[in-house]
C-alpha cells in the first residue's frame, strides 16, 4: 500500500479524445452525399490496403474539404474549447478511407507533430474493429507490445497525437467500413 514514503506517479500519458457527433443521422447523410462519388484507390504496392483518396490529394484545398468542415464545425469548435484551451484547430486536410472485405490499413503514423482525428462513418461494432493503437513502449514486465482499441460507434470522432502508431485491422465482413480522417495542429 503506497504511503508518503512510497508513491506511485505516472511518468507519461497519451491523450485520446472522444467526441460524439451531434445529429449524426442527418450529418452522415450529408457526408455520404459528398464522399459517394470520390475516386478512391489503393497504393499499388499493397493490394490488401483499403481504398483512399489520401494519395490523390494535391497541395491545396480539395473541393470537398470545406463542405466536410462545415458539417463538422460544431464538433471541431467544441474540441478547440474543450480539449485545446480555445486554441484554433488548423486542419491540414481531410481524406476518406473505405475498407471493403479483406482490406486493412497497416500500422502507420501521421508524423511527429500535431494531432489526427478519425470519424467513423460506416461502422458496425458487431463486425468491424476500431482503430488499434500501438503504445510507444512495451509492457514493462513481459516486453509484449501494448495495444489500445477505443470503444467507438458510428458518429464517433477520436482525436490522438499524430505520432502514435495505429492501424485499421482487417475487415473480415461483407460490410464496408468507412472513415474520414484529418490531421491538424493547434
Amino acid at each position: 500500500m503506497p504511503s508518503d514514503f512510497m508513491k506511485i506517479k505516472t511518468m507519461f500519458t497519451i491523450p485520446i479524445y472522444h467526441v460524439t457527433i451531434n445529429n449524426w443521422v442527418r450529418k452522415k447523410e450529408k457526408i455520404n452525399k459528398i464522399i459517394k462519388d470520390l475516386y478512391l484507390c489503393q497504393p499499388i504496392e499493397d493490394i490488401s490496403h483499403c481504398l483512399t483518396d489520401y494519395f490523390l490529394n494535391g497541395n491545396g484545398v480539395e473541393p470537398y474539404w470545406n463542405s466536410l468542415f462545415n458539417i463538422l464545425s460544431e464538433e471541431i469548435v467544441g474540441a478547440e474549447k474543450s480539449f485545446f484551451d480555445g486554441r484554433e484547430i488548423l486542419i491540414e486536410g481531410f481524406w476518406v478511407e473505405k475498407a471493403e472485405k479483406n482490406k486493412l490499413h497497416p500500422v502507420h503514423n501521421h508524423g511527429a507533430l500535431g494531432y489526427s482525428a478519425i470519424i467513423y462513418v460506416d461502422y458496425d461494432p458487431d463486425v468491424h474493429s476500431p482503430t488499434r493503437f500501438v503504445a510507444p513502449f512495451n509492457n514493462f514486465e513481459t516486453g509484449a507490445t501494448n495495444y489500445y482499441m477505443p470503444n467507438v460507434k458510428e458518429g464517433s470522432m477520436i482525436i490522438f497525437p499524430s505520432s502514435i502508431l495505429h492501424e485499421a485491422p482487417l475487415n473480415t465482413s461483407d460490410k464496408t467500413r468507412t472513415i474520414i480522417s484529418f490531421n491538424f495542429k493547434v
